[in-house]
């Protein structure tokens, strides 16, 4: 039920596998338990796991604490009361005569997820972009950048091509990269722009 081997290239493609294991039951419905999108900064990508217990500062499995490698994006309550229970109700009071018992239940899991997305602040792709400037891959490559200059509009397919970072969240690292201080970014002489660290950082 926990298995966290699929790996996703984008926010979407977790989402929607989110949905279909909350479709299919594959949770826990223990009193503080969650299914979580999460992304994970070693492999670069975003996963779906369940949880027998939430809370704000964990998203391990039974209480470990948060995985240094990897960021909750979203978070949905599974527990009895907040989830089958809040479903099974809403079933028994407005079942729509057009809809079976089933096709009903993911309408209302698709509103609960809609509730959950609303309460991200921030776009996930910024998110996981903002982790990824910590992490060893990306450190490594701004760190190659004191010695072997690149052209800015390759940065993305760089990060993608070595690294294989998402490509809507490598273009979002190129364009941290290179709005940081400690860039210097100069011009050829056949107009091309180039980005390099300053060397007196290191």
């Amino acid at each position: 039920m926990t298995n966290r081997n699929i790996i996703f290239q984008n926010f979407d493609a977790a989402l929607d596998e989110l949905k279909r294991k909350l479709y299919d039951g594959e949770y826990y419905n223990t009193p503080n338990s969650c299914v979580y999108v999460l992304y994970n900064i070693e492999i670069h990508g975003f996963q779906t796991f369940a949880s027998s217990l939430c809370n704000s500062s964990s998203s391990g499995e039974n209480g470990m604490s948060e995985y240094s490698t990897t960021i909750r994006i979203l978070a949905i309550k599974t527990n009895l009361e907040e989830f089958d229970g809040h479903i099974n109700k809403k079933i028994n009071q407005n079942l729509l005569e057009n809809l079976s018992k089933e096709e009903y239940r993911k309408l209302l899991i698709d509103y609960l997820v809609h509730l959950g997305l609303e309460k991200i602040q921030t776009n996930p792709l910024d998110v996981a972009a903002m982790h990824e400037m910590q992490s060893k891959d990306v450190k490594s490559f701004i760190n190659k950048l004191q010695y072997t200059p690149q052209k800015v509009d390759d940065l993305p397919l760089l990060l993608v091509g070595w690294y294989r970072i998402p490509p809507a969240i490598a273009r979002l690292i190129a364009k941290n990269i290179i709005q940081d201080k400690n860039m210097e970014i100069y011009t050829d002489n056949k107009a091309q722009k180039w980005i390099k660290l300053q060397s007196t950082l290191l």
